[in-house]
């Protein structure tokens, strides 16, 4: 399979070129092509690479037990592989799955003192967030976490044969306000609606770009969905013993499944965690944090009022849930429904709830976190953003449309302090009274450009 360019390709390239490096540690959902990242970069800078893989290999995990010198732990898996070169300042040595051995983690620490060799690693959030009855510490201050997401629309790009040149294109009339170009605006377009259908995970997007038809990437997702509802029952602790109870993986699968539910409510798409059918209230808020820590889902929060800092207004207890890709709803739909968005974006009458599902993950892969804002009388704003130091309302458009509640807002500072407005629809970059229009595929660059 072809390697798909991420962004997370530039923040190690940096990270090569530091004096005194620290080993760094790659997190992110299952699936997201953490173990792709990791054997790339190795093949692009390094003469030697060591990969171990702690899911796969029992010897691996031995290597790191007794103490944690590095001469030690090179001797011993010399042992392992006979073939393994130890050169320094030559080798690289890779720690994949490292959640399943929290000794190899620990001994970050004494790679980063020695110095002769580079040190890389991966992780997934749910195995990070499993508490191992070793009680072995933590490295801190030994390792450098890079945070990763599945595939947003900017890499999409770059996979389908875009260079880097020609998002900085898109990124430019985003930052001058001007209207992109007609072509290119209706083919991004309809490139976002085939996004919005296959999603960001590698896998699928490998699939489509290798001429697999719709049907068989539907089915890629439905398989992973599978994969990832049942993953809670493949967990274990240092012991071997099941970090969840049957009752457990079924109020999480069940969990997962409400989402969906909530988020096409017309009305509200408030999460409420009391429609889990089984288990103590307790119960049931572990099964949606097990989403929210395996890195599945994002949690929108209400807020009170649109003072900065919004965390400070956030209600906890009054949140939405959205899929961390936007895949994971669009393979929810029928065949025939999943191939209709892949073509035009289209649901019929109600399909409001999707593109604000997929400006939610966006917003989220571009390093923002979403809040969103519905008062008692009935005023609502899908979005709200700490954007560069000013509360920043996003409305998602399915239609062009005038945005009536973040106008109230944006024409009552005394009530509600300082705002602006963004609108994000099928329309091109336009500004008009200091209100923002864009199209929802630009939805990446708020993480890059200033207001």
């Amino acid at each position: 399979m072809k390697y798909l360019v991420r962004n997370i390709d530039r923040k190690l390239d940096s990270w090569l070129k530091r004096a005194n490096r620290t080993p760094f540690l790659i997190i992110g959902p299952k699936g997201c092509g953490k173990t792709c990242t990791l054997l790339e970069f190795a093949r692009r800078h390094y003469e030697n690479v060591i990969y171990l893989n702690f899911q796969e290999n029992s010897d691996a995990k031995k290597a790191f037990e007794g103490n944690l010198m590095v001469d030690d732990i090179v001797f011993r898996l010399t042992a392992v592989n006979p073939s393994w070169r130890f050169i320094p300042g030559k080798t690289i040595i890779l720690l994949d799955e490292i959640q399943d051995c929290p000794r190899a983690r620990f001994a970050l620490k004494s790679f980063k003192n020695d110095g002769r060799f580079d040190v890389g690693a991966a992780a997934s959030y749910i195995g990070l967030n499993i508490v191992h009855s070793s009680g072995t510490p933590m490295p801190v201050g030994s390792e450098e976490i890079f945070p990763m997401e599945t595939m947003g629309f900017d890499e999409f790009l770059l996979a389908k044969g875009y260079d880097q040149s020609f998002i900085d294109r898109l990124l430019d009339y985003f930052d001058k306000r001007k209207p992109i170009d007609l072509l290119a605006h209706e083919k991004m377009l309809s490139l976002y609606y085939t996004y919005m259908a296959i999603g960001g995970f590698p896998e699928v997007v490998s699939a489509f770009l290798e001429g697999s038809s719709i049907t068989a990437c539907y089915e890629k997702l439905r398989s992973l969905t599978a994969s990832i509802k049942s993953d809670p029952s493949k967990q274990r602790n240092d012991r071997g013993r099941a970090c969840y109870s049957p009752s457990d993986c079924s109020r999480i699968a069940e969990a997962y499944d409400l989402i969906t539910s909530f988020i096409q409510c017309k009305d509200n798409r408030r999460y409420v965690v009391s429609h889990i059918k089984t288990g103590t209230q307790y119960d049931k808020a572990d099964a949606v944090n097990y989403l929210l820590n395996a890195g599945v889902a994002i949690k929108v929060e209400n807020l009170t009022g649109l003072s900065l800092p919004l965390e400070f207004s956030a209600v906890p207890s009054s949140f939405r849930l959205y899929y961390s890709d936007i895949g994971l709803l669009s393979s929810r739909f029928t065949l025939d429904t999943f191939g209709q968005i892949a073509i035009d974006g289209d649901l019929g009458m109600d399909k409001g709830f999707l593109y604000e599902a997929a400006v939610a993950s966006s917003l989220h892969k571009a390093g923002l976190k979403p809040y969103f804002f519905r008062k008692p009388s009935g005023l609502e704003i899908d979005f709200v953003i700490d954007y560069h130091g000013c509360a920043t309302m996003v409305e998602v458009k399915a239609r062009d449309g005038r945005a009536k509640a973040a106008k109230t807002v944006l024409s009552h500072p005394e009530h509600y302090g300082k705002t602006r407005l963004i609108k994000m629809g099928s329309m091109n970059i336009g500004e008009e009274n200091g209100v923002l229009s864009m199209p929802y595929y630009l939805a990446f660059a708020l993480g890059r450009t200033s207001f």
